[in-house]
């Protein structure tokens, strides 16, 4: 299958900023070693706002993603921001997919749960429909995502509120201490199956 890179130079809705300016480093790899088809998203708002502009870029992701899904290339999106993920769940469209969460942090916030009110520390609980359920309906094609068809993978730090909100859910939970006792086979095989059957479809890894 063709591959179709995605370039998303953001960090919460800033374009170039912090993590925002990892996608273009990656990029310049990626092009010396092979030249992919590259769509950028550009986005401009007058607002420096940081919930708006993100919710921005996740409706031109979503349009991308979409485009080269429909002409049988894989996207492969390079984001600066986890929230960037409502853009991706929205252009692959239904069914729905299964999401395997690789992060050291839960980014699984809500605005009532957050201590540092960090955007992007909320990515995940948007895109099960935990929270910004409203501004996430109007990325188009957007769809949440079962929490049974995710798995969060090495997380380690939590906020209090925010490991107890997990706890609650259907979030499948692996924890980097007993993966690094049982090994990556043992621990993720028989979940990765599980959650394939329950999708349905490919997974993604975000």
């Amino acid at each position: 299958m063709r591959m179709r890179i995605i370039h998303v130079p953001y960090d919460s809705g800033y374009k170039d900023y912090r993590m925002g300016r990892g996608p273009r480093s990656i990029l310049r790899h990626l092009k010396a070693d092979r030249n992919f088809p590259v769509d950028e998203v550009e986005v401009h708002d007058r607002f420096a706002l940081e919930v708006g502009p993100s919710f921005a870029v996740a409706r031109q992701i979503a349009e991308k993603v979409r485009h080269a899904v429909s002409n049988g290339a894989f996207p492969l999106i390079l984001a600066g921001s986890c929230i960037s993920c409502v853009g991706t769940i929205a252009g692959l469209g239904m069914p729905s997919p299964a999401i395997i969460w690789l992060d050291a942090h839960g980014d699984f916030n809500t605005p009532e749960t957050t201590i540092s009110g960090f955007f992007d520390g909320m990515a995940l609980a948007t895109a099960v429909n935990r929270c910004w359920g409203k501004l996430a309906a109007t990325v188009p094609g957007f769809r949440p995502v079962p929490e049974r068809h995710v798995a969060q993978v090495g997380a380690h730090e939590f906020d209090v509120n925010e490991r107890t909100l997990l706890d609650s859910s259907e979030v499948h939970l692996v924890d980097p201490q007993r993966m690094r006792r049982q090994g990556l086979d043992a621990e993720l095989g028989p979940l990765l199956a599980r959650i394939r059957t329950l999708a349905g479809r490919a997974l993604t890894f975000i």
